[in-house]
């Protein structure tokens, strides 16, 4: 009976120390409870999914990348034709 109690001191000591990981733990466990993961990928495995996606980064990125420089081009085009007409409307009033 004394040591039951003693444990349960312990146990509620370990719980209050450590609640920040132990609430991790459960949120995971929960995840992977509701997601029906049962066993987890292996190293080799997500470093396949790892290397597909950084491809998948680095093709959206240069098309990111070219939307830049085009988008680029056109709001200096459109400075441009902005630019143009603030000059023309002087030389018109003047007539």
């Amino acid at each position: 009976m004394l040591f039951i109690g003693i444990q349960k001191d312990c146990s509620a000591a370990f719980e209050e120390q450590h609640r920040a990981e132990l609430t991790a733990y459960r949120a995971a466990a929960a995840y992977f409870k509701a997601s029906n993961i049962t066993k987890l990928p292996g190293p080799k495995k997500l470093e396949a999914e790892y290397a597909q996606l950084a491809s998948e980064k680095a093709k959206f990125y240069e098309q990111y990348k070219e939307a830049k420089e085009e988008l680029l081009k056109l709001k200096t085009a459109k400075q441009n034709v902005a630019s143009f007409f603030r000059e023309e409307e002087p030389a018109q009033q003047e007539r």
